[in-house]
């Protein structure tokens, strides 16, 4: 019922003379779970930025021996084996999980963009070139990928990000290229070639306007799984040192000590799992809300 109501309103708003983007925010702020969802991502961002710039005891802080939770006086959270603040510790972790995600998300819409956009435009075999590409690329192991790429170039900030992002641009490389084949023959786009516009003034004028609906939809789904393939590389070993803490390390690194300091797993796998539902749930609001008739 659901489904076949949701075109049937967007018409309904549409001819009430409502911009776009206002019906894409109200129909956003209809649906609890996307509110919901991005009220934790924006929690949990701000737990990571905010709390290491003002607490009294940085995570360098090794002085107080392992304590559970609320077993001591400023450290709700307890502390680890080295005795560093958990809820500092957590939220470092908390800020690489999300950094990682960010760049490799900026990475893909990149290449994204620029793949996509030549293959879709110009045919021929730069099109042939990139769409085999791209399906020989789907068909590689994924995790061996990734593990591969940091042992021989180093568990590195940047090289964890090529290691995700050079397996996520083909999928959207693909919405990018059906997208721009729809449209690179519109009157207006038709008109603008035969002006002598340049293609890179088209491109940004008048293509990459028309794709951003299923793009921003596709980055935004992807975020889950940007946050859990950097987690699990941590939790094998292949992530980054300690001196650069993820959920995904903390929760590897603290796992042989879960039957005496369970806080030092259990808190860590928590904060990582709220933070891809609320993801989950952001992007998936923000599909139903740029693009109705998927609900």
């Amino acid at each position: 019922m659901m489904a076949d109501s949701a075109p049937v309103l967007a018409d309904a708003e549409a001819r009430l003379g409502v911009s776009p983007a206002a019906l894409a925010l109200r129909r956003f702020m209809r649906n609890r779970a996307a509110v919901l969802g991005l009220l934790m991502v924006l929690g949990l961002a701000l737990y990571a930025f905010g709390v290491p710039m003002f607490s009294e005891y940085p995570a360098t802080n090794l002085k107080v021996t392992s304590k559970l939770p609320f077993q001591v006086a400023g450290y709700p959270l307890g502390t680890d084996i080295a005795g560093r603040d958990m809820l500092v510790y957590l939220a470092l972790g908390m800020r690489t999980s999300i950094t990682i995600a960010t760049l490799v998300q900026l990475f893909v819409i990149v290449v994204s963009l620029v793949l996509g956009f030549i293959a879709g435009w110009f045919g021929g075999a730069a099109d042939f070139a990139i769409s085999r590409l791209a399906e020989v690329w789907v068909a590689l192991p994924g995790l061996l990928f990734q593990i591969l790429f940091i042992v021989v170039f180093g568990p590195t900030v940047l090289n964890l990000v090529l290691s995700i992002a050079l397996l996520g641009w083909p999928e959207t490389t693909r919405i990018v290229r059906a997208r721009v084949l729809q449209v690179r023959h519109l009157d207006y786009i038709d008109a603008s070639r035969g002006l002598g516009a340049p293609t890179f003034m088209i491109a940004v004028k008048h293509v990459i306007p028309n794709l951003l609906n299923p793009f921003v939809i596709a980055i935004s789904l992807g975020v889950p799984s940007v946050i859990l393939s950097e987690s699990t590389l941590s939790f094998l070993g292949y992530g980054l040192s300690e001196s650069q803490p993820s959920l995904g390390k903390l929760v590897g690194i603290s796992w042989q000590y879960i039957q005496a300091y369970w806080h030092m797993a259990v808190l860590p796998a928590l904060f990582l799992s709220l933070l891809m539902l609320g993801a989950s749930f952001f992007g998936d609001g923000l599909r139903d809300a740029l693009d109705p008739q998927s609900s």
